[in-house]
C-alpha cells in the first residue's frame, strides 16, 4: 500500500491521499486531530477510480469547499494490416 502527495484542508482538520490500499489509485481523506495534528480513525475513500486501468488521478488539489482533481484516460488500439511484399517509391520525382 502507497500513499502518494498528502495535501491537507485548509483548516488542518483533514488529510487527503492518493493510495492504491484497494488495488487501484483512489482518493482517501483522513480526519485530522485539531491539537496534535495526528491522524484520527481510518481513512475512508472519496473518489474511486475503479475501471481498470484505464483512468488515473494525475494530480489534485484540496480547497476551503472543493477537492479538485484531473482524470487521464489511457487506451490503446490494435490495427491490423494486410503486407502484400512490395513498396511503392512515393517519393520520386516524376
Amino acid at each position: 500500500m502507497i500513499d502518494e502527495r498528502t495535501l491537507f484542508s485548509p483548516d488542518m482538520t483533514m488529510s487527503y491521499s492518493l493510495s492504491d490500499r484497494d488495488g487501484y489509485t483512489c482518493l482517501w481523506a483522513r480526519r485530522v486531530d485539531p491539537v496534535t495534528k495526528r491522524p484520527v480513525g481510518e481513512p475512508r475513500p472519496i473518489h474511486h477510480s475503479h475501471v481498470g486501468s484505464r483512468l488515473r488521478i494525475t494530480g489534485f488539489a484540496v480547497g476551503r469547499d472543493r477537492i479538485f482533481f484531473g482524470l487521464a484516460e489511457t487506451t490503446g488500439n490494435v490495427w491490423l494490416a494486410n503486407w502484400s511484399g512490395s513498396v511503392s517509391d512515393t517519393t520520386r520525382s516524376m
